[in-house]
């Protein structure tokens, strides 16, 4: 018997916990990407307006590419949390947590 954990823990204190409360990992799974193709998904990431409907412009990540139609291609935004600033202070706040995990 076992149990998946995803997204935790993240934070060393984390994993102290988990052990102090007597949870010992024994397998772990780790996804890295590298800083440019975060960006790169972001950057490309738009929303519906109208619908709230996420798209990506090269069909990458899970996400559809926008139907060709005007009026769809018309409402479409890029978030404000994609901005480029905003991710990569999202990468360097990942990477402070999760150091020495």
């Amino acid at each position: 018997a076992g149990v998946i954990l995803d997204g935790y823990p993240a934070t060393v204190r984390q994993a102290t916990h988990l052990k102090q409360q007597g949870m010992e990992l024994t397998r772990l799974v780790l996804l890295e990407e590298d800083d440019e193709s975060l960006l790169t998904a972001a950057q490309n990431r738009r929303i519906d307006l109208l619908d709230r409907k996420l798209y990506h412009l090269t069909g990458r990540y899970g996400l559809p590419v926008p139907p060709e139609e005007p009026g769809v291609m018309g409402r479409l935004e890029q978030r404000a949390q994609d901005d480029d600033s905003r991710v990569q202070a999202r990468i360097e706040h990942y990477r402070r947590r999760t150091e020495g995990l």
